[in-house]
């Protein structure tokens, strides 16, 4: 809906947070609108991306993040640096 209001791509629109007031049909949403991937890739955290992401593919790179941080875990208690 932004998205059309503003007239830019729905992949430029990143919510970052809903209100609602109970026993009311208004939603106050709180969303950035940026003009490049770039510009927002290099401004917001990672996770934002994330909770956009199906429930699949949420599961897929959780997994895949607790397999890098182990990773980084058993290289840190070798002693030595990973690259």
């Amino acid at each position: 809906m932004l998205a059309k209001e503003f007239g830019v791509d729905e992949k430029l629109v990143i919510p970052i947070g809903i209100r609602v007031s109970a026993g009311r049909r208004d939603a106050l949403v709180n969303a950035f609108i940026y003009k490049n991937v770039d510009d927002m890739k290099r401004q917001l955290p990672k996770h934002y991306f994330v909770r956009l992401l199906s429930k699949e593919e949420r599961e897929r790179v959780k997994k895949e993040r607790a397999g890098k941080k182990a990773e980084r875990k058993q290289v840190a208690a070798k002693g030595g640096r990973q690259a």
